[in-house]
């Protein structure tokens, strides 16, 4: 069985990498300063595969918020971080055992001068 926390770990160094922004888990406080992209666990289901329960299926959900000082430098970010994640399945799949990875229910929001962009993030791992 995979640790949770490995998992965790691996997507912030993915998210970070292709975005070129900082991720932070959790959401976002006061002091922290943009661009910043936080990452929070909505749910997890934890299955065993078979007979034998070393092996576990992940079933995770995340909500990722992009957070920006324009609405242009926001989407750039997001969309680095989706083509990364749509040009990369089959090496996530062997490394990292990811799979059915998905955004959803995204939404653009604008805070106080901040360009925030929501979406829902959908995981799948076998560990």
């Amino acid at each position: 069985m995979k640790p949770i926390t490995r998992i965790i770990e691996d997507l912030v160094r993915e998210i970070q990498s292709s975005s070129r922004v900082k991720v932070k888990v959790g959401w976002i406080s006061p002091g922290d300063s943009v661009p910043l992209i936080t990452l929070l666990m909505h749910d997890s289901e934890l299955s065993p595969i078979g007979m034998d329960e070393s092996k576990v299926l992940y079933h995770l959900k995340f909500q990722l918020d992009v957070w920006h000082s324009s609405a242009k430098a926001r989407d750039d970010a997001f969309d680095r971080i989706v083509a990364h994640f749509e040009n990369n399945r089959r090496a996530f799949h062997e490394n990292y055992g990811w799979f059915d990875v998905k955004f959803y229910g995204v939404t653009d929001l604008e805070e106080e001068g901040v360009y925030r962009k929501l979406a829902l993030l959908r995981l799948r791992v076998v560990g």
